[in-house]
């Protein structure tokens, strides 16, 4: 039988985050194709613990960080496309000890490289209301489980959340991007990671300036095998317990034509 005939991207997707992004992709794929009539080309980088300006380990995998992985070299070497980007999940690098100037300025770099193209950018804020609920303990039990190394309190930490996250406005007000900011009632137990049951709730309303608020394209749908590919891609560069994977882009083509490249 011979495979469709597709038609050419309409538009591109970035995406750039670590666990929230990580967790919730396919929900922002579906909020993003409905801005797009007709199949879309998506470049990814996220991960668990991903840094935006380092290499991070986590379990045994080690990924480049999103300033210095393959993603802006392809991105400026494909055919140019409206883009719809995101960022997203900013304040996971507070807890490997970056200081809030270095990690706005990691923000900052990634911004002014979208910007050389045709661009809709959404920087989601930290959530700072969530953040302010921690309890202690609930923050030590996530501090040790998912960044070991660190010793930063809590104090600590909020303090550095608030400074980059009045940065972050900033930096959308300089650049006449949006901003939105994360209701605390989204998270869960550890105020850091989206509850799944907020998922559409949360990106839908993160993501409301990609389209102006007059979304209606018919969304992409996921059947639970595209699912589990997605789950179980390979990026474009990582390293397993010692051990180099590569890929070639995409890692993922999508029925209706969409493809999805992972870095």
């Amino acid at each position: 039988m011979s495979k469709p005939n597709h038609l050419p991207p309409a538009a591109r997707l970035v995406l750039l985050g670590a666990s929230n992004l990580r967790r919730s992709l396919p929900t922002v794929l579906r909020v993003g194709s409905e801005q797009v009539e007709g199949p879309f080309e998506v470049f990814v980088a996220h991960g668990h613990g991903r840094s935006y300006g380092q290499r991070s380990r986590v379990l045994g995998r080690t990924l480049p960080g999103i300033l210095s992985c393959q993603l802006w070299n392809d991105l400026n070497d494909r055919p140019s496309l409206p883009i719809f980007a995101l960022l997203t999940d900013i304040g996971n690098d507070l807890l490997y000890g970056v200081e809030p100037t270095r990690l706005l300025q990691w923000v900052d770099e990634c911004i002014v490289r979208l910007l050389s193209h045709d661009v809709q950018i959404v920087v989601t804020q930290l959530p700072i209301e969530s953040i302010l609920g921690l309890s202690r303990f609930q923050y030590k039990v996530f501090r040790n489980f998912f960044f070991p190394r660190s010793r930063l309190s809590l104090e600590t930490i909020t303090e550095r959340a608030r400074t980059t996250n009045e940065g972050l406005i900033k930096l959308a007000k300089r650049y006449e991007i949006a901003v939105p900011n994360p209701l605390g009632e989204w998270f869960g137990i550890d105020s850091i990671h989206l509850r799944r049951r907020s998922f559409g709730t949360a990106w839908r309303a993160l993501l409301r300036s990609w389209g102006d608020g007059q979304l209606g394209h018919k969304s992409i749908v996921f059947p639970w095998k595209q699912r589990v590919a997605l789950e179980i891609a390979v990026p474009r560069e990582r390293n397993l317990f010692g051990f180099t994977q590569t890929r070639i882009p995409p890692s993922l083509r999508l029925e209706e034509g969409s493809t999805i490249a992972l870095y």
